[in-house]
């Protein structure tokens, strides 16, 4: 959920902002105007100066009802910009006692100015202030921030990559997630390309993505001219971080956006021609066994995306009760089609197959984000990128038959099973982006919300029934 400017200043008490029947507009206020919700003081605490003075900019809210708010914010004038994310939390959170050691090694690596402090804590504990690189459950984001640090590690993985000194490159966050993820590019200060991009991860799931590149990516450039994966410097497995080359060319939605339907229509065609080869993967290829015999894939379901789909949705369920009803009817329903349909031996799909994860030039594809990459029915793919589709052609003002009709068609036929099912998953991913990426602070969020589940229930509708 995106977008927003705020301000800073005041105080005001938060006991009833995560429920009730105001939690939408609770929820607004928390986002938008955090100072008086206790983020004034916490700033304070934090900052070298008064924090009135500072704007911060609104990226992305995640709502747990009942339970949690969390904002992540940009504060563009500390220090050439700092991500921030603030907690509002339902339960008092645990002390952190890694504070200190994190702010120190902060200090010691020259990344705590123009702060005082990178962390700070309400009285009783219920709202949690974080600024990047302060990440209590992934600590090594501190020193990877640091470009002498991060240099070398992508030196060491590079090999024969000239690296130029530290003095000439700089570090960008990307994406700031505690306790989940993070994502940061280094580029040069001199003409501002990007050299590689690290990804943090608090589990091994970056090490898996690196191999899977390695094994599968060689085999999908073999078998689909003009369509590749992207390639990985390596991995560290210090510090949880993947390390990636740059794709040439931009966001498939965004060239869409650029060049119009006609062109991009042959890269969504490109789109289905690499999705087939990847679906058509037996287990006696080569790549196939190594991947068996590595242990590398995780088992996708219909079942486990629709859980998901659920939980992506609770809050709809608090905030517009009437549409939750609706939305939890229609994944219901989705999977008593999809049972009375049967199912297809699992393979080789990429398990997040949207336009946001897929790079275009005049070259072809190039597939990011690798790290979702697994066994399971090649619908959920299909389904997918249907849905995804959807979205942007909505968005962009894009003619929707067409692209996914060059979608279908580069995919090929023999498949009237999996197109079937792949239809009726895509109506459960609809029902995903509506919850994940609307957002809640957004005053047009509830009608917007609204539309998108009545839409889907009317597609739905229209499927024939198996």
């Amino acid at each position: 959920m995106a977008g927003g400017t705020v301000t800073v200043g005041g105080t005001v008490d938060v006991s009833a902002a995560l429920s009730g029947e105001d939690a939408l507009q609770g929820v607004r206020d928390l986002a938008l105007r955090p100072s008086p919700y206790g983020v004034a003081g916490l700033l304070s605490e934090c900052v070298n100066g008064d924090p009135s003075a500072w704007r911060l900019d609104l990226l992305r809210t995640k709502f747990k009802p009942s339970r949690k708010l969390s904002a992540y914010y940009r504060l563009p004038s500390a220090g050439g910009g700092r991500s921030i994310a603030v907690t509002w939390s339902a339960e008092p959170a645990a002390s952190r006692a890694e504070a200190d050691e994190l702010e120190d090694d902060a200090r010691a690596r020259g990344l705590l100015a123009p702060f005082s402090h990178l962390t700070a804590m309400s009285d009783d504990g219920r709202i949690n202030l974080l600024i990047s690189p302060a990440d209590p459950v992934l600590p090594q984001l501190v020193r990877t921030s640091q470009e002498s640090y991060l240099e070398g590690m992508v030196a060491a993985l590079a090999g024969p990559l000239q690296l130029r000194s530290p003095a000439a490159m700089t570090v960008r966050t990307i994406r700031y997630r505690p306790g989940q993820r993070h994502v940061l590019a280094i580029s040069t200060t001199h003409d501002g390309d990007t050299v590689a991009f690290v990804k943090l991860d608090r589990d091994d799931c970056g090490e898996r993505a690196v191999r899977i590149a390695e094994i599968v990516g060689p085999q999908l450039a073999a078998s689909c001219r003009g369509a590749s994966m992207v390639k990985p410097w390596g991995y560290s497995a210090a510090d949880r971080a993947s390390v990636w080359k740059p794709a040439p060319g931009m966001v498939l939605w965004q060239r869409a956006e650029q060049w119009g339907v006609t062109s991009v229509a042959r890269s969504v065609a490109l789109v289905g021609r690499a999705l087939r080869v990847l679906h058509d993967s037996g287990p006696d290829t080569d790549a196939a066994r190594v991947v068996a015999e590595e242990g590398l894939l995780a088992h996708r379901t219909v079942a486990g995306e629709a859980s998901a789909t659920v939980r992506a949705g609770e809050h709809i369920d608090v905030l517009l009760p009437s549409s939750g009803a609706t939305y939890r009817a229609v994944v219901a329903d989705v999977l008593v089609r999809l049972g009375s349909l049967d199912s297809e031996v699992p393979g080789f799909i990429h398990g997040d197959a949207k336009g946001d994860n897929i790079m275009v030039d005049d070259d072809g594809i190039c597939l990011l984000d690798l790290d979702r990459f697994s066994s399971g029915e090649p619908a959920l793919d299909l389904g997918k990128f249907l849905a995804d589709l959807r979205w942007w052609c909505r968005a962009l003002g894009l003619d929707e038959a067409v692209l996914a009709a060059a979608f279908v068609d580069g995919y090929g036929g023999r498949c009237h099973l999996r197109w079937e099912r792949a239809s009726l998953i895509a109506v459960l991913f609809s029902l995903k982006l509506a919850a994940r990426r609307g957002a809640v602070h957004d005053p047009a969020w509830a009608s917007q919300t609204t539309r998108a589940i009545a839409e889907a229930a009317a597609r739905l509708d229209a499927e024939p029934v198996p």
